[in-house]
């Protein structure tokens, strides 16, 4: 609906959330999100080798089902089913279905309205509180945005010929995602999390040197100030240079190839308490190649230094990269971002 969400009658609203506990909600019943018939939007099943769980398949006959903004709905969380979505409605960011049982449990808010359509919401104001709130649990939060108002949305329609209703709703896209890993403030935009320490997104790639030995390529940010760091190096069979770099950067989110790492690496990672990010080879966790391209096409060209014999770490780059495009900040990052190398400590000379 495009109506701003109208708060419940304070002497009914106890009623209503007892109400509510033991209530089976519309998203619980859909068969598209069953754990036995869930897909990724290629439609690829929990197991294959590329499902992607940031995704999720929605069937078109259930699209068409809907009204105009939970089409839009569902179409935008299709493509981020793994976020929270502040969704804009007038004045108020409203929640539904999964999101809005999130915002009761996480964020004290109150179920609105009394059918079995799970919703929630806030005020705009209260944006950034909210945000932080569910980005320090760990949630990854999409702010979507209304892109028009109803003239331009009206011109829009007159100018491309279509009056469906599914037409003559205002655009919104997901305009932020925002998680712990991928912070950035500017224009005076405050820091989405109250801790002063940094928040490292740390990708790692790996090719296996021998039965018991592997080289790394690592590029860990601190998106806030967009602090690049790339090196890479060859391990022991303790991994003790990449425990090392463990230890002296904690990241709070992983990136990461989805197949192909050693049995050690994977318990490293397995091992972090982080959000961690599976990605599909070359399609997301880009080769050097991919992700020099993407710098240079984005008219950012790294020094020499980091070309010669830094594939792997470029190819660390580039799972950072993808992360950072997919999360709408790569631009803001890139533009204030600044490389240096790293070199383990044990071989840095004295």
């Amino acid at each position: 609906s495009e109506n701003q969400p109208r708060e419940e009658e304070p002497e009914k609203d106890a009623l209503l959330q007892v109400d509510n506990i033991n209530k089976v909600w519309v998203h619980e019943q859909l068969e598209f999100l069953k754990p036995n018939k869930i897909r990724d939007a290629n439609k690829n099943r929990p197991g294959h080798p590329e499902y992607d769980s940031r995704t999720v398949y929605v069937p078109p006959e259930f699209l068409k089902e809907q009204t105009p903004a939970m089409n839009q709905w569902w179409k935008l969380k299709s493509q981020h089913f793994d976020c929270i979505f502040f969704f804009k409605v007038g004045k108020f960011y409203e929640l539904y279905h999964h999101d809005a049982i999130v915002g009761v449990n996480e964020l004290g808010f109150s179920f609105m309205g009394k059918d079995h359509h799970a919703h929630s919401g806030f005020p705009e104001s209260a944006y950034e509180k909210m945000a932080t709130t569910l980005v320090e649990k760990g949630y990854r939060v999409a702010r979507v945005e209304q892109t028009e108002n109803p003239a331009m949305m009206e011109e829009r329609c007159k100018r491309d010929g279509t009056r469906d209703k599914f037409s003559k709703v205002m655009l919104r896209e997901v305009c932020q995602i925002t998680d712990r890993g991928t912070q950035i403030f500017s224009n005076g935009q405050q820091k989405m999390t109250t801790s002063s320490d940094p928040n490292f997104l740390l990708s790692i790639a790996e090719v296996k040197t021998s039965p018991v030995t592997s080289r790394y390529g690592i590029c860990f940010v601190d998106t806030s100030i967009g602090d690049f760091t790339i090196g890479e190096f060859d391990d022991d069979q303790q991994c003790s240079r990449l425990l090392t770099l463990l230890s002296h950067y904690k990241p709070v989110l992983v990136v990461h190839e989805r197949n192909g790492k050693s049995e050690n690496t994977e318990k490293i990672i397995k091992g972090i308490n982080a959000l961690k990010e599976p990605l599909t080879n070359d399609k997301q966790m880009w080769s050097s190649d991919q992700t020099l391209k993407f710098l240079a096409e984005n008219k950012f060209e790294l020094s020499e230094e980091f070309h010669e014999d830094s594939k792997l770490a470029l190819k660390a780059l580039g799972g950072c990269l993808w992360y950072l495009q997919r999360n709408l900040l790569v631009k803001q990052t890139l533009s204030i971002g600044t490389f240096k190398r790293y070199v383990p400590p044990d071989q840095i000379e004295k």
